[in-house]
């Protein structure tokens, strides 16, 4: 079997990591994989030996440009897979565009965000794609009831739960967190608190650097580390500056040792506008560290396992400030790593995920 994930953009995210582990989860079932992104270049063509990469190299200003679809048809036909998993409606799109010229692939899409009138660019086109594909797989059971309400009750998907490959998380023998805080200039008796999100409009930051700056009195020696970068990053830092705590919050940029990261961190947290069901918030689950999260999109999920995840109010300043404080006790805290540590893995691996998506691809072929 051999699936082409179809991907939009080649960027350090949720979505990209979802893919890479998913490749590899698949490899080792005996399924080839490769990814086709559209926008971008990139000159690296083997992802941890799992799958093939292939920029496609279409002008993002159209969207969909024809020479891109020559490029994509040919690139595709090519490789000759078994079936295309779209991640994204363009990239859905222009799946479905190619069958128009004769290429008579199954078109899997799944939604890894919320779907609600006039958050896109386009309902339109996104309810006709929907509509138009094989199949439509969300990625929580939130993002599968907004899909469905979007389009009137037409595409009812099917949802398969994020999952992650554990291996990646796996620490050194030699790791030490009081080392990790060392070479951030962080004293071992801090409190440190970690979210890791991209820097822009979809995320909350700005409620999550506001309920920082309350809490901070009470909690004496404390640090909120940023992981992640975007075009908000400084606006975002302007504010912190204006909040008289820029020596309290660092900005890590986007880094490739986040597992070492969190785990050398006290608490995470993730306060954001819209998800689907958030990769960063799995990875946290399994290594065990407390989380506190916005309710929205897939993470209301989570209410459904009993998993101890603190779950606020968006854009709630006072509602995060409280869950924060709720976890100053480091006895609650170890209780909450504990039963995330026994629970987590066993719901967030992706050996589950894989298998299901395997499913899927088998019946559509």
């Amino acid at each position: 079997m051999r699936i082409a994930h179809i991907c939009e953009n080649w960027v350090a995210g949720g979505t990209e990591s979802l893919v890479l582990d998913l490749c590899g989860a698949m490899r080792s079932r005996g399924t080839e994989s490769a990814i086709f992104f559209l926008y971008g270049e990139d000159g690296l063509r083997k992802l941890n030996g799992s799958s093939t990469a292939v920029p496609i190299g279409m002008k993002r200003k159209l969207r969909l440009d024809p020479l891109g679809l020559v490029r994509m048809r040919s690139a595709l036909r090519r490789w000759r897979p078994d079936c295309l998993h779209c991640h994204g409606y363009y990239a859905a799109l222009a799946a479905l565009i190619l069958r128009r010229t004769g290429l008579c692939i199954p078109v899997l899409y799944t939604v890894h965000a919320h779907t609600d009138r006039g958050l896109q660019r386009s309902d339109f086109l996104i309810r006709w794609v929907a509509q138009a594909c094989d199949r439509v797989v969300a990625v929580s059971h939130h993002t599968a009831a907004g899909v469905e309400t979007f389009t009137g009750g037409l595409v009812q998907p099917q949802v398969i739960l994020n999952g992650i490959d554990l291996k990646r998380l796996e620490l050194g023998r030699g790791f030490r967190p009081q080392s990790k805080r060392k070479a951030l200039g962080i004293n071992e008796d801090e409190l440190v608190l970690i979210t890791v999100a991209a820097l822009n409009k979809h995320k909350d930051h700005r409620t999550l650097f506001h309920a920082f700056a309350e809490v901070l009195p009470s909690f004496g020696d404390a640090r909120l580390l940023v992981v992640g970068d975007g075009r908000d990053r400084a606006e975002l830092q302007e504010l912190v500056s204006r909040l008289g705590i820029r020596n309290r919050v660092m900005f890590l940029g986007c880094r490739s040792d986040v597992p070492e990261l969190l785990a050398a961190a006290d608490i995470f947290v993730l306060s954001t506008h819209t998800e689907g069901f958030p990769i960063s918030v799995i990875e946290a689950c399994c290594i065990g560290i407390p989380v506190v999260a916005t309710e929205v999109g897939g993470l209301a999920d989570l209410r459904r396992v009993d998993l101890g995840v603190l779950l606020i109010e968006r854009e709630n300043v006072g509602s995060l400030r409280d869950a924060l404080l709720s976890l100053l006790d480091p006895q609650r805290r170890q209780v909450m790593r504990r039963q995330l540590h026994q629970q987590a893995p066993l719901l967030f691996d992706i050996g589950r995920t894989a298998g299901e998506y395997r499913e899927v691809y088998e019946a559509l072929m």
